[in-house]
Order: structure tokens, then C-alpha cells, then sequence
């Protein structure tokens, strides 16, 4: 009996070493074939990218397929003088054709890159898309490609991405509101063509400048509210960092200031309320503002991102614009999408800036060592929100 019951368990044993050691091979002829397959679609891949390498197209393919020479070819795409157009349209229906791209890295070590760098503060500024559509047409037709980089208000960060442009050699520079120090402009004026949409002091030779009077735009919004019979006038302002009056925001409470000084003799600088980026920020000052005993009639606006928020506190506390709150924003950002009644704003239109800004920095680029500093008027749009008189 035991005999058998040995017998039994050793056929068993037998059977699952047998199906063990089959499983084991299937597995490895498995794992061989997709190592097979995987090393025939490495091999494929490999294939692929040098054949696609070989038949890379250069301006020599172009030259051919459009019956030109090279030479011809390379004054198209540099928008150069003296090209036909009868040539011009046969070499870009070629470049269509055949799918060209520059090379941008030989463009660069050949003298020029062909595109230059814009340098924002924010994304969410609703003014800035306004700039940018004047920039781009501004290069329209010059072969010239702008390229983004957000530096987020931050220092460190508009520094760095400077650093990576002028690295890449971009061919120039433009800085949107940069917060960065007169200085350091100045410092990266002298290694590339730059031109800041921004303030300047005055002194500037390395760089140019395409900006609205801040000043003017300020005092012209203090004297339409005293006109409208404010007598408690202040300004939302937003907190920065850096000290310098270069930044057009500084530029605005200067005129602010002045202004009341002028107008009312009343220009202390506790009439300066600061917000800051952080929207939940900026809607508990602005609150707290218009809770205050010292509550404004009148409140000018750094920009109209932060007369949005005035409307919406002043709306949740019960308080009545224009009645019992005169507005003024600045940049004319919203028109009068403010119902029932419009947004009084300072307009000055962002596509005239960056038009301005991509002239300046082609004329930089082709040699012009002169700086030019050009300095457009802001013109106030009254609308609902401004015009009770209160006299």
C-alpha cells in the first residue's frame, strides 16, 4: 500500500518538472520573439532617421527645384533688395513644395538668427495680446520670427530667460514692462539691439523705447475725477518689489501724485493703496478699502484688471458706482463691456506700441546706433462709471 502511494506521489512530481520545464521554454522562445520584433522596429526607426537625414532639404534642394542659384535663394529668405518678384514666387513655391526650414543654428553662426526675443511680465494682463499683435505685424514680410518668454514679474526669471535669449543669439530684444533695473537694460542694450515698452529716464544709449506718457494718463485721470466733484480721491497701485520710478507703474503714481498736488494741494502718500498679483489678495484690500472710515469718492485704477475687482466689492458692500464710488481704469482694456454702464479708462492702444517697438528694433538691427525714444499721449475714454457730478 505504501509502495503505491510512493509510486503515485513520484509520477506527480515527474509530471510537474516535465510542464515546469515546458512553461520555462515556451516562455523564453516568447521573450526571444518580441526581442526579435522589438530589435526590427530599432532597426526600422534606425533605417528611417538616416534616410530621412539624407534627404534633409537644404538651400542647395531649393536652389535646384526652383531653377536658381543659391545665392538667389538665400536673398529671398533674407528679404533682401533687389529680388524680383517673378524670383521670389518661384523660390517660395519651392520652400511650399519641398517643405524648407532654415537652419536656424547655421543662420546664427552666419551672423544673423532671424528671430528675436519678447520678454512679458504676465500671461493674464488681458492689454499684453494687443502689443503682441502690433509686434508680429510689425516683422511681417522681414523673415524675422518673435519668440515668447514670461517672466512672471520676477527678477531672477527675466534675467535668466535674457541670458538664454542672447545665448541662442536672437538677433535683438524686446522687453514688455521688464522689472528689471535701469542698469541692467542698459547692460543688455550693449550686447544686443533692445527695445523696452517701458519708461525711460532719460539718459538711455544703449536701447530704445516705445511707451505711453504714464504721467499724463495719471494727471488726466485725477483732473476728470475733481472735475466730477471727488473730493477724496486715491489710487490702486500694485505692489512691487523693486523701488525704481523707471516702471510705468511708479511712472503712474508719480502722476497721481502730482496731480492731486496741483488740483486739490492734498498729495500724501497714504492716498496709495497697493494690490498685488494674487487675485484673493487684491479683493481683500480693495474690501478693506472701501470699508475704511477714510473710504474714497474717487479711486484711480492702475490698470483695469483692478477696477474689475472694485466693482465686484463694491457691488457685494451694497456700494453704488458711479453714485457713491467714481472709477477710473487705465489701459482701455474692456471698452464698455461694463454694464450697465462703461469702464472710464486711460486708452493706449497696445498694437501702436508694438508697432513702434518692432520698427525700432529692425532699424537697430540693420545698424542705427542713435537711440530713439518714442513717447505717444494716453487720451481718457469717459464712460458710466466716472460721470455723476457731485458738485
Amino acid at each position: 500500500m505504501v509502495d503505491g502511494v510512493l509510486l503515485f506521489l513520484y509520477n506527480v512530481l515527474h509530471a510537474m518538472l516535465i510542464l515546469t520545464h515546458q512553461i520555462a521554454s515556451l516562455k523564453f522562445q516568447k521573450l526571444s520573439f518580441f526581442n526579435h520584433d522589438a530589435s526590427n522596429h530599432i532597426n526600422s526607426w534606425k533605417a528611417h532617421v538616416m534616410t530621412n537625414r539624407s534627404k534633409r532639404v537644404t538651400i542647395r534642394t531649393v536652389a535646384e527645384d526652383a531653377d536658381v542659384s543659391v545665392a538667389a535663394v538665400s536673398k529671398v529668405l533674407r528679404n533682401s533688395y533687389g529680388v524680383s518678384d517673378r524670383m521670389r514666387a518661384k523660390v517660395e513655391a519651392s520652400i511650399k513644395k519641398l517643405g524648407y526650414r532654415p537652419h536656424m543654428a547655421a543662420r546664427g553662426m552666419r551672423g544673423r538668427s532671424y528671430t528675436v526675443g519678447v520678454l512679458q511680465t504676465d500671461l493674464r494682463n488681458p492689454y499684453i495680446p494687443d502689443i503682441y499683435d502690433g509686434i508680429y505685424e510689425g516683422f511681417e514680410g522681414t523673415g524675422i520670427q518673435p519668440l515668447l518668454g514670461v517672466g512672471r514679474s520676477m527678477v531672477p526669471l527675466e534675467s535668466a530667460l535674457v541670458n538664454s535669449m542672447i545665448d541662442r543669439q536672437m538677433d535683438g530684444l524686446i522687453l514688455i514692462s521688464p522689472r528689471l533695473s535701469h542698469t541692467e537694460v542698459d547692460h543688455i542694450g550693449r550686447q544686443v539691439p533692445t527695445c523696452a515698452v517701458a519708461f525711460h529716464p532719460g539718459d538711455d544709449k544703449s536701447y530704445d523705447t516705445a511707451n505711453f506718457n504714464d504721467q499724463d494718463g495719471a494727471h488726466f485721470a485725477v483732473e476728470h475725477l475733481v472735475a466730477q466733484g471727488c473730493r477724496n480721491i486715491q489710487m490702486l497701485s500694485l505692489e512691487l518689489d523693486e523701488p525704481e520710478s523707471t516702471n510705468v507703474i511708479r511712472q503712474r503714481e508719480l502722476g497721481f501724485l502730482a496731480a492731486l498736488q496741483t488740483l486739490t494741494g492734498d498729495a500724501t502718500k497714504d492716498r496709495i493703496h497697493y494690490s498685488q498679483f494674487d487675485a484673493a489678495q487684491t479683493r481683500a484690500r480693495v474690501r478693506a478699502l472701501l470699508q475704511s472710515p477714510q473710504r474714497p469718492d474717487g479711486l484711480f485704477c492702475w490698470s483695469d484688471m483692478i477696477a474689475v475687482h472694485v466693482f465686484a466689492e463694491a457691488r457685494d458692500l451694497g456700494i453704488r458706482i458711479p453714485e457713491e464710488l467714481a472709477v477710473v481704469g487705465y489701459d482701455n482694456t474692456y471698452d464698455d463691456q461694463f454694464r450697465p454702464f462703461g469702464l472710464t479708462s486711460l486708452d493706449q492702444p497696445g498694437q501702436q506700441l508694438g508697432l513702434e517697438a518692432a520698427r525700432l528694433l529692425i532699424e537697430r538691427i540693420q545698424g542705427r546706433s542713435e537711440s530713439v525714444h518714442s513717447v505717444f499721449e494716453p487720451e481718457l475714454c469717459v464712460r458710466g462709471s466716472s460721470t455723476t457730478d457731485r458738485q
